[in-house]
């Protein structure tokens, strides 16, 4: 049986309205803005970082990733460039799980769709070797406080 043309256009006011509360009222509220972490987190100490590699426990909870390459700690944010997902150490790269983004230990780009490369995190280690990353202070590889020697 075919519609009138009043049921029609009552069933196209509520197809609309469907989806427009799937785009401004329950779209939205299930894609909350990504929140970045500053400041200074605590995470380890130096004997936790024994050999070269990707530490990406803290990824997901204080957004950080530690790399150690030869004899040297540093730490990069843990939120790919290009669409700000949580990255995950896999095979020696950091990996977007989202969009395929991968970078090197170094945090430059290995493969796209990310074009900007991960910044390097201040890290400091004290007397007893615990450490500590500023979320806040991104440096120069080449600075100082871009490293710390974990051997």
């Amino acid at each position: 049986m075919k519609p009138t043309r009043r049921e029609f256009v009552a069933a196209a006011g509520a197809t609309v309205a469907g989806c427009a509360f799937c785009v401004f009222g329950a779209g939205a509220a299930m894609a909350a803005p990504f929140q970045v972490k500053t400041g200074p987190v605590s995470v380890g100490n130096l004997s936790d970082f024994t050999a070269d590699g990707i530490f990406d426990q803290f990824a997901r909870s204080e957004q950080v990733v530690l790399i150690r390459r030869g004899g040297m700690l540093s730490a990069c944010p843990a939120i790919c460039t290009h669409k700000q997902a949580i990255l995950k150490g896999v095979e020696g790269q950091l990996r977007c799980p989202t969009h395929g983004s991968r970078y090197a230990p170094d945090g430059s780009v290995v493969k796209g769709p990310a074009k900007q490369p991960l910044d390097h995190l201040a890290i400091a280690a004290d007397a007893s070797g615990n450490l500590t990353v500023d979320r806040s202070r991104r440096v120069d590889i080449s600075d100082p406080s871009a490293t710390v020697k974990a051997s």
